[in-house]
């Protein structure tokens, strides 16, 4: 073939098993001038799986040429692969996420060390660009918080009560997730129940953090439903039997 114009041209003979075949079955190529490999794919293939050895001590003997030649490339060609990255990305949005799920899965530990060392010999860069984000979508953001806090108000009071018990240093360190689970469970199950009974109930510390002789902990077992009225009236109080003799 001896022109680049490939308009109307469906087919191209291989050079090299001399097969004329489909002009999909030749890889691009810019400096041919019809714009295709010489050789089929079928037989690029065949020539790499012939010479596998010899192709690998190429690129290991010329690694920082290719790098070059490659980094040269996507830089003369970045909006190219913007745009591809972009259209593969929505095309295969549900393929990606699960190829994330499953390589977090099976590399935790690494992911988690790179993510580590990333963050800490980072810190002021994603510093400014966290600072930068929320900047710019500022009203977004707020809008997104909103609408979280409005679908998952059992959530928004567990954190907010978690907030202030650490505040006070009421929440041990050492307490696990399930522990954690435990706690938030006491939250839905009051907003559950101020949705069926149309009562309000808050979640109450059985020792109050901020007691007048004894301060409790923000733990599973120091929690209790109660109906505003009568954690109202309990104050900061607490039974009889734990007063100090």
């Amino acid at each position: 073939m001896n022109t680049s114009d490939l308009e109307g041209v469906k087919t191209k003979v291989c050079s090299k098993c001399k097969i004329e075949k489909s002009v999909e079955g030749f890889t691009k190529a810019k400096k041919e001038r019809d714009g295709l490999y010489s050789w089929c794919k079928e037989c690029q293939k065949e020539y790499r799986k012939a010479n596998s050895n010899k192709i690998k001590e190429y690129n290991k003997a010329n690694s920082d040429k290719i790098k070059e030649s490659k980094r040269d490339y996507y830089k003369a060609n970045f909006e190219r692969f913007k745009e591809y990255q972009k259209e593969y990305s929505k095309a295969n949005s549900d393929k990606l996420k699960e190829y994330k799920k499953n390589y977090k899965m099976a590399n935790s530990d690494r992911v988690k060390e790179y993510s580590k060392e990333y963050t800490k010999a980072n810190s002021d860069k994603l510093k400014e660009y966290d600072k930068e984000h929320y900047k710019a979508n500022s009203d977004k953001r707020k809008e997104q918080v909103k609408e979280w806090r409005k679908a998952n108000p059992d959530k928004k009071n567990a954190n907010a009560a978690k907030r202030n018990a650490k505040k006070l240093q009421a929440t041990p360190p050492w307490l696990t997730n399930e522990h954690l689970s435990a706690i938030r469970m006491y939250y839905t199950e009051s907003k559950a129940l101020e949705k069926a009974t149309g009562i309000k109930h808050h979640v109450d510390h059985i020792v109050p953090l901020q007691g007048k002789n004894v301060c409790g902990l923000h733990v599973p077992w120091n929690l209790q439903i109660l109906t505003a009225s009568a954690n109202s009236s309990k104050s900061n109080s607490y039974p009889n039997e734990w007063e100090d003799t």
